[in-house]
């Protein structure tokens, strides 16, 4: 702590101490990130310490910062959260939002501790607490409501505004100066291997695999030898033989690492192969020992100057961004790499599985990858929706190009009616003369569609007319059955549907609640190269591809509910 009235405060002041010690044992269970929880519990600290600072101001006769938790000080407490968390008429959306939550779990600390101790007045002040408690939720909407809807607006506005993402250009020249510094200071002899190289080295790896892996800063950096050296046992050898060439050739281009993520979450980390002779140099005990990393520091990416903690990724990023001289460098970290690999990953032509692996490498679900890092679709927006938008406002009542596709499929569908249709009246008048071979029809007659003609004269004739009949008749028997199967419902094969789950994935697999289709031209043309032409007519293969999307939306939709 500081050793300004603040700091003094958090000292000395036995609630804040008490808020503090049952922070840090909770927060202790967190191996890996012990000093992340010690500037965690050192921030709240002095949070609370700002607050009863000003808090004090106002009333002067107060002794400890309990007192801050009193219902009837709310009122002067409400004044000192607006004070600390106000500058220059704009809101500290981030400080204010946290107090909140502070708040409560400093009185739920504080409750617990008198149930613990049951000394005297322990039962007051359990009930003291449980009614703060209530009072903060009742005023929450009234005190906090700004700081949650600034978070917010932040976070969908700025935070992913497509301008935040780092230019193509820009990380090329990155990529390029770090793949050039780590293949020069890993050749290095063991030797002349100092601290300033050590030091290099290991912010070069960090921001590689960082920007890589589209990682949180921290989580490469909290990556310890152990995870290292034992990665192999996550790979089954006799599974990789199983594998086709292609997928075997990518072991050979990368190694993967399994460590903690957010919320002690099991994430993997991929390592590129240029990056794996840097990796043996930094796990290197006498390496480690020459650029004066404790003994005991356990992380892959240590702090020096024998320290038990790990590198920060963000200077890391930083430091490697200022050496390459790098233009833009601002847009260029974590959170914005996160944002732009998100973003170009969904717009991948990439079926639900794959997508789903994506979502646990990143650590999070399909809903944050898609409310929290994909840039929005601005252009889409434009170029489709924006679109049918003009059309209805220029009281067209169907967009370009809708009216020609109804006109077009209204004539599919009465051709393909006619041709159903005249089978059906020829077998009828063939079957007649079946029946009757003497009699010929014709259509001369309107309110009857058939009229008797004079009889055949001649037997012979009429013998040829009869076989030429049976023949035709059952001709026209198959078609119409053809024409039954085509109208009728459709029991589709194994074989059929796995042709077209094949050849029309693109559209099968788009995310829901998306319903584009393939044009008809595309459908017929697969149609003839299957012979399916010859077996149904479009609108039937076009129903099957769309029934195939709702089902494959749907798998989708109910796996994300279940996790």
């Amino acid at each position: 702590m500081h050793c300004d009235a603040v700091g003094k405060i958090c000292k000395s002041d036995t609630t804040i101490l008490m808020v503090g010690k049952h922070l840090w044992r909770k927060e202790k269970t967190k191996v890996s990130k012990l000093g992340e929880v010690r500037k965690s519990c050192r921030a709240s600290m002095r949070n609370l310490g700002n607050l009863y600072f000003d808090f004090k101001s106002n009333m002067p006769d107060s002794q400890d910062s309990s007192d801050m938790f009193l219902r009837e000080n709310f009122k002067c407490l409400s004044e000192s959260i607006i004070n600390i968390t106000t500058k220059d008429s704009d809101v500290k959306y981030g400080l204010k939002n946290s107090l909140y939550y502070l708040l409560i779990r400093a009185a739920h600390i504080q409750e617990g501790e008198a149930l613990t101790l049951r000394g005297v007045g322990a039962d007051s002040k359990v009930a003291d607490m449980k009614h703060f408690r209530t009072i903060l939720k009742h005023h929450e909407n009234s005190l906090f409501s700004d700081s949650k809807y600034l978070i917010n607006q932040s976070r969908q506005e700025r935070l992913r505004l497509p301008a935040r993402s780092p230019d193509d250009e820009s990380l090329q020249k990155l990529r390029q100066y770090t793949l050039k510094n780590i293949e020069t200071l890993s050749s290095t002899p063991v030797e002349s291997f100092g601290k300033r190289e050590y030091v290099k080295l290991r912010n070069l790896t960090c921001s590689r695999l960082t920007l890589f892996n589209a990682r949180r800063g921290g989580e490469p950096a909290r990556l310890k030898i152990k995870d290292w050296v034992e990665r192999k046992k996550w790979i089954d050898g006799r599974s990789i033989e199983k594998l086709d060439e292609k997928e075997k050739a990518m072991f050979d281009k990368l190694e993967v690492v399994f460590a903690s993520g957010k919320g002690n979450h099991l994430v993997s980390t991929l390592v590129p192969s240029d990056c794996v002779a840097a990796m043996a140099m930094l796990s290197e005990p006498s390496v480690r020992q020459a650029a004066s990393v404790s003994p005991s520091n356990e992380f892959l990416f240590p702090s020096s100057n024998n320290s038990g903690e790990h590198c920060s990724g963000w200077n890391a990023i930083n430091t490697v961004l200022k050496a390459a001289n790098v233009q833009c460098a601002a847009k260029i970290n974590a959170t914005n790499q996160r944002g732009r690999i998100s973003t170009l990953y969904a717009a991948l032509d990439i079926n639900p599985d794959d997508r789903e692996l994506f979502y646990k490498h990143m650590g999070h679900t399909a809903k944050v990858n898609c409310n929290t890092y994909q840039r929005p679709p601005a252009m889409l927006a434009v170029t489709k929706v924006g679109a049918h938008l003009l059309d209805i406002d220029n009281m067209k009542t169907q967009p370009e190009g809708t009216a020609e596709a109804n006109s077009e499929a209204k004539r599919d569908e009465a051709r393909d009616e006619a041709s159903s249709i005249k089978p059906q009246m020829k077998l009828r008048k063939r079957k007649s003369q079946k029946e009757y071979p003497g009699i010929s029809y014709s259509s001369d007659d309107s309110s009857d569609e058939w009229q008797l003609e004079e009889e055949t004269e001649s037997e012979e004739e009429e013998e040829k007319v009869q076989k030429k009949s049976e023949t035709e008749s059952e001709e026209y028997e198959e078609e119409e059955e053809k024409v039954q199967k085509k109208s009728g419902r459709v029991n589709w094969s194994k074989e059929e549907t796995a042709m077209i789950r094949e050849k029309f994935k693109k559209w099968i697999c788009l995310p829901h609640p998306s319903k584009i289709l393939p044009n008809k031209k595309e459908v017929i043309s697969f149609m003839e190269e299957t012979e399916l032409i010859s077996m149904y007519r479009y609108e039937k293969v076009r129903t099957k591809i769309m029934n195939e999307q709702k089902t494959q939306q749907l798998k989708v939709v109910r796996a994300l509910n279940i996790q």
